[in-house]
């Protein structure tokens, strides 16, 4: 924490833009990210940390074996969401857009931090514990979202995700459902081209996805992948209202986290084609 609030305030210090930082816009900034924090400490205590144990580290075939990886995928996919979206809430206050990217990254990393610690002092199921890979998965996706600030270019990929159907029987809830969870990563591929941005095509990107079929949280299952159509968002950022409206800017980057439902073909042993997905 010391070595992020010095990167915060150095990036701070050197930014060439003097932005004035609204107190009153802190305090409920601030307030509203206790409460955030505080909401997933209390949901997840009762979900997965109700029963202590001992610290354990999972091992690396369990690793595997719990979701076919694709939990590891969920957990990039968050670290990056929360980040990217906390990012841009951070630039509410006033800070600069590098800073809040910065803080963004420190938000992320600390709660999927605490998470994973009082994962490894969980009940000792095989599929908890304190995970190295879901760390690694945290960390390149919340450092992604900073390096979409430094290098514009990877803001023509976004990952995504998607459910499907919504709920199950076997999960009322969208948390760990990974049979039915899709990971998307939507491509720009007009803005990449440099198309026309008043060609129609332009609002459309391509996704690239996939899921699990079949866990049982020891080892089964197969892999399933997509090829399929999204909204592309970066679309819409060239409208002066858009341009000119923070709100509208933020409301933009949290629907740009969910993949919208719209065609897409498996690619598993032949094509099979979905009207939405």
């Amino acid at each position: 924490m010391l070595l992020f609030g010095f990167t915060v305030q150095s990036h701070a210090n050197d930014s060439e833009v003097k932005d004035t930082v609204s107190v009153t816009k802190s305090i409920i900034f601030g307030a509203g990210t206790v409460g955030g924090f505080a909401a997933s400490y209390i949901f997840q205590s009762n979900e997965y940390w109700d029963d202590p144990a001992e610290w354990h580290v999972m091992d690396w075939q369990t690793e595997y074996d719990d979701a076919l990886l694709a939990d590891k995928m969920g957990h990039l996919y968050f670290s990056y969401a929360l980040a990217n979206s906390f990012a841009k809430a951070t630039e509410w206050t006033g800070l600069d857009k590098e800073t809040s990217a910065w803080v963004g990254f420190g938000a992320s990393m600390l709660h999927q931090t605490y998470v994973e610690i009082y994962d490894g002092y969980s009940d000792g199921r095989p599929y908890l514990g304190f995970s190295r890979g879901d760390m690694i998965a945290n960390f390149l996706g919340a450092s992604f979202s900073v390096a979409q600030y430094y290098e514009p270019y990877l803001n023509h990929f976004k990952p995504k995700i998607s459910y499907y159907p919504f709920t199950s029987e076997t999960h009322p809830s969208v948390f760990n459902d990974y049979n039915h969870t899709n990971h998307w990563y939507s491509i720009d591929v007009a803005g990449m081209l440099d198309m026309d941005k008043d060609y129609i095509p332009g609002i459309f990107s391509v996704a690239l996805g996939h899921s699990v079929q079949g866990i049982d949280r020891y080892g089964a299952g197969h892999h399933q992948f997509y090829l399929g159509l999204d909204i592309n968002w970066n679309y819409f950022q060239q409208f002066e209202i858009v341009q000119d409206s923070y709100y509208l800017q933020f409301l933009i980057n949290l629907l740009e986290k969910y993949k919208v439902p719209l065609p897409a073909i498996r690619l598993n042993n032949g094509v099979d084609a979905f009207l939405v997905r």
